[in-house]
Formats: C-alpha cells, structure tokens, sequence
C-alpha cells in the first residue's frame, strides 16, 4: 500500500512539473536596445496555424512591446527593429495500464484484472525574436508549456508566458 501511494505521489508530482511552463531568453550582449525604438513585424518560421490564437499572441506580443516603450512602425515605413515569432506542436502518446488485483490464497496477491488506456500529450513552444535591421538576432526568448483543449486556458497561458518572457526586457547593457 505504502508503495502504491508513493507511486502515486510520484507521478502527480512529475505530472505538475511536465505542465509548468518554462520560459528562457538570451541575448547579444553588444546589441543596443536602446536604438530599438520602433519595430516592424518580420517572419522567421512556423507561426501558429488557429487565426483566432495567432491573433491572441500578436496582441500579447504589442502589449508587451508598448509596455516596453516600443511603438509599431507606421506603414510603409522602416522600423528600428524587427519581431517575429514561431510555434511549434510536439505531440506524445503514451499510455497507462490501470491494474485490480485480488488477495488470493493464503492472504497473497493474486490474479486481477485491468485495461491499458492510451493518451496523447501536446506541448507547446512559442519562441519570439527580435533582430537588429541589418537582421541580426539580437535577442530570443522561448516559452514550452502543455497545450489543453480549451481556448480560454490557452489564451490565459499565451498572456502570461509572454509577460514572463518580457519581464527583464530590455537586458542591462552588458550583462
């Protein structure tokens, strides 16, 4: 028994942790952010394909950058920086065999029966960058987290692990 609650707590502790949301950055660190005043939206790769989620991290990603104090570069002008973006889906399948067992004779475990129920994980990685105008990366930030079925806790995780990503934007000056 004492090894079944262990098990247990075991899975739903790595279970928690799989589905924390993980957030890194980098940067150059002789990039000058501060010349970074007006940006422009750029392409780099796979953006996320659901128009209606496309369009939550596009708003997530202005409202972050307004926060900053960068503005969006007027139409048809250059900007001083470009932002782009890219998602990507992993999906894993597993499964979990679900086990009954009966105390047989003499007080031993005996014979039981089961199933085996299969699943599919879906992780989630958005990564923005951002480039110089020369298109020389100048910084990235990475956020994986799992993906749930329902739009509105997804939209609620976009918003945060962009807030997290910009959190120390801009870097100090060469740190």
């Amino acid at each position: 028994m004492r090894r079944t609650m262990i098990a247990i707590g075991l899975t739903v502790g790595f279970a928690g942790a799989a589905q924390a949301q993980h957030v890194t950055t980098d940067y150059d660190k002789d990039a000058k952010f501060s010349e970074c005043k007006a940006y422009q939206w750029g392409r780099t790769g796979q953006e996320v394909k659901d128009p209606l989620m496309a369009d939550r991290v596009v708003k997530a990603l202005e409202g972050q950058l307004a926060a900053k104090g960068l503005t969006k570069a007027a139409e048809g002008t250059a900007g001083t920086c470009y932002v782009a973006y890219q998602a990507a889906v992993k999906e894993t399948k597993g499964a979990t065999i679900n086990t009954m067992g009966g105390f047989g004779w003499g007080g031993r475990w005996g014979g039981g029966f089961g199933d085996i129920q299969g699943y599919t994980m879906k992780d989630g990685e958005l990564v923005v960058d951002l480039f110089n105008p020369t298109k020389k990366m100048m910084w990235r930030a990475s956020a994986t987290d799992s993906i749930s079925d329902k739009p509105e806790k997804e939209a609620k995780k976009i918003e945060k692990a962009i807030e997290k990503m910009f959190e120390k934007f801009p870097p100090a000056p060469g740190k």
